[in-house]
């Protein structure tokens, strides 16, 4: 009875390893297929008609975009919510598996202090691809980006708290100097009457 309770755990024990190893070579191959999967999707109809109207010039509906020729084919945040104010460029989004806090959180994620980014079409379809595969993907880089704009604000804080420490300091020693200046001014005032 003892053998096959010993014979058992050790089947167990045994098969527990091999799933771990089977599981860990999926996870592998899961990620080197992220890049190829990014790929397919992009050559998606939806998102080659996303493209083109990003890209093109005009809404879906016919209309005049707010993309500016000027700026070499990039657009803002502002100009992609004027995009999703579109039926069909909000379908094109959905089907693809984006929805717009994914599309706010990609031009979030590319904010350097209180500058608006400007992002190319297919830098844009390739960035929010790349985050649309994994919920935990967006989250973390939401979080990392959270952290440097704390990690920002505080630098701030502290170099305007040890610029007024420094003026605090400077006004102490104007204040010391003129104290050591007046009882000499004193005894000046002295020797002369």
């Amino acid at each position: 009875c003892i053998f096959y309770a010993y014979i058992s755990m050790m089947v167990f024990a045994i098969m527990n390893i091999l799933t771990g190893i089977c599981v860990n070579n999926a996870n592998k191959a899961a990620d080197d297929d992220l890049d190829l999967c990014t790929e397919d999707m992009l050559k998606n109809d939806d998102v080659v008609m996303l493209r083109k109207i990003l890209a093109g010039g005009r809404k879906s509906t016919g209309s005049l975009s707010s993309l500016d020729p000027d700026t070499g084919g990039k657009f803002t945040w502002a100009q992609v919510r004027v995009h999703l104010g579109d039926p069909k460029t909000r379908a094109c989004f959905k089907k693809i598996g984006l929805e717009v806090w994914h599309l706010r959180s990609f031009f979030d994620l590319l904010k350097v202090g209180d500058e608006e980014p400007e992002v190319d079409v297919d830098q844009f379809i390739r960035g929010c691809m790349r985050l649309r595969c994994n919920v935990k993907n967006i989250d973390l880089m939401a979080a990392l980006h959270e952290n440097r704009e704390y990690e920002t604000r505080r630098c701030k804080e502290l170099k305007r708290s040890i610029t007024e420490v420094c003026a605090l300091v400077s006004e102490l020693q104007q204040s010391q100097e003129l104290r050591s200046a007046v009882p000499a001014i004193e005894e000046g005032a002295k020797h002369e009457v």
